[in-house]
């Protein structure tokens, strides 16, 4: 039995499918309190830095300013027992959101599919490390050899 048979029945194979051309973000209307969802940013302009963290949907207009504003809360708080609302709050442990805001936020899929949409961005770089320092470079910081 070759290497390649002896771990075939190990390998998992991720189905294909096609990508828009843009991640879709979930809708207000469809987010659920307690949900996790995925905030996708990217740290450069051509989108090849990506930064993917989770957060909490902890519901809207909690702080009974104004309206429409959705509350999340980073996982690592939640996780570790930080509660909305309560005294001595660090901040970096809730985002809010007006009505427009927000449309970096994703269900997992969906946040995956940017991920994969990343992917073939970089694939398409001829060298991506110097793509990546050439961004470094254009926005002032010089990086480190």
């Amino acid at each position: 039995m070759s290497v390649d048979e002896q771990f075939r029945p190990k390998l998992k194979t991720f189905p294909a499918r096609e990508l828009q051309t843009y991640a879709e973000p979930v809708s207000p209307d469809a987010m659920q309190v307690g949900r996790v969802y995925f905030a996708l940013q990217y740290e450069d302009p051509d989108l090849l830095v990506p930064r993917l963290y989770p957060m909490i949907f902890l519901g809207f207009d909690l702080d009974g300013g104004k309206v429409g504003r959705r509350y999340f809360q980073h996982f690592d708080s939640f996780r570790e027992g930080v509660q909305h609302g309560t005294t001595g709050q660090e901040p970096g442990h809730f985002e809010a959101y007006g009505p427009e805001g927000g449309r970096h936020i994703y269900e997992y899929e969906r946040a995956l599919e940017g991920l994969m949409l990343c992917a073939l961005r970089r694939d398409d770089r001829g060298n991506l490390d110097e793509s990546i320092r050439n961004l470094a470079t254009r926005s002032g910081v010089e990086p480190e050899e």
